[in-house]
């Protein structure tokens, strides 16, 4: 039996390329890494020191994907642009709730950033979030227990310094926390605020914030009040850059 002819049709010219063009040489110039490889693909976002890993786009992509995929891309050019590894590294707690705080709120202060120092980023780190947080199941959580406390302390900052309003899928989280943090940590979130400029200072106020939270202990001494101490975080492992922190 004769095997039906194959298809002679050219494979359709993929028309999301020019926008994947453009988004990369923004990510590039923002972040100041020109020899950057950025891609597109199925697997989650990802970003290392030498390659930036977007989510792809259908073939006929929406407004909001375009959006999603630019909030992305600003969020990771932030990150290489803003952010010192090793003095995030050398302040880093070691308990696991505690790290995942630090960490989202500096992610939190670099996309701030990005979006107070070019307001268009707002909109598109907004889009981001919302797209985020709704694939992780956060739209309707009830139960502290389910609602990282990292994740309504990251999107409370962006609110605070950016005017990131809190995405429909982040609302009940924060919700959830918003009082007990303002009760606790009000204070030291305010201080928070006054040092995005300066990476150095913001990761100290980080660390008073989290011991306001019982994170980590008050005897927790950051090597920022003793210039003679750099303490157990000398040794704690670099980890790598994610942008879905």
């Amino acid at each position: 039996m004769a095997l039906p002819p194959r298809s002679t049709k050219p494979n359709k010219p993929d028309t999301t390329q020019p926008f994947k063009t453009a988004v990369g040489a923004a990510v590039r110039a923002i972040g100041g890494k020109n020899d950057l490889e950025v891609t597109f693909s199925a697997d989650r976002p990802m970003l290392t020191a030498d390659k930036a890993r977007l989510a792809n786009l259908p073939r006929l992509p929406t407004m909001r994907d375009i959006r999603i995929a630019r909030g992305q891309g600003d969020a990771m050019a932030m990150r290489l642009a803003s952010h010192d590894p090793e003095t995030h590294r050398k302040r880093a707690p070691a308990e696991p709730e505690a790290r995942a705080a630090y960490d989202a709120l500096e992610q939190a202060r670099v996309e701030a950033l990005g979006a107070v120092r070019m307001p268009g980023m707002a909109g598109n780190i907004h889009e981001m979030l919302e797209d985020r947080l709704f694939r992780q199941n956060f739209a309707e959580v009830n139960d502290k227990a389910d609602a990282p406390l990292a994740e309504a302390l990251g999107l409370i900052l962006r609110e605070k310094v950016a005017g990131i309003s809190i995405p429909p899928s982040g609302n009940a989280l924060v919700e959830l926390w918003r009082a007990e943090i303002e009760q606790k940590a009000g204070t030291s979130l305010t201080t928070l605020l006054t040092r995005l400029e300066d990476q150095e200072l913001f990761s100290r106020a980080t660390r008073q914030l989290l011991r306001d939270l019982n994170l980590v202990p008050d005897s927790d001494l950051d090597d920022g009040e003793s210039d003679d101490s750099e303490g157990d975080d000398e040794n704690e492992p670099e980890r790598g850059q994610d942008d879905e922190k």
